[in-house]
């Protein structure tokens, strides 16, 4: 199982989700990545965000784990 790092990110009361596609089906996913070497998942959450929203001043409000499976 791969280290992730993601954002929830509200904006304006919106909450910013990422389109995806498997199968023909849509579903939505938080922003966010893969750990690399040397990065912290709060790291790896930082850089995907400003990957997806091009901003690099957001502050965590809260940081949790949480242990996902994936069939």
């Amino acid at each position: 199982m791969r280290n992730r790092g993601s954002d929830v990110i509200i904006e304006n009361g919106k909450v910013g989700l990422i389109q995806r596609i498997r199968h023909g089906s849509a579903y939505y996913v938080f922003p966010g990545g893969g750990v690399e070497n040397g990065e912290t998942p709060e790291d790896a959450a930082k850089r995907e965000a400003f990957d997806y929203y091009t901003t690099k001043d957001s502050q965590p409000i809260h940081s949790f784990n949480f242990l996902g499976y994936r069939k």
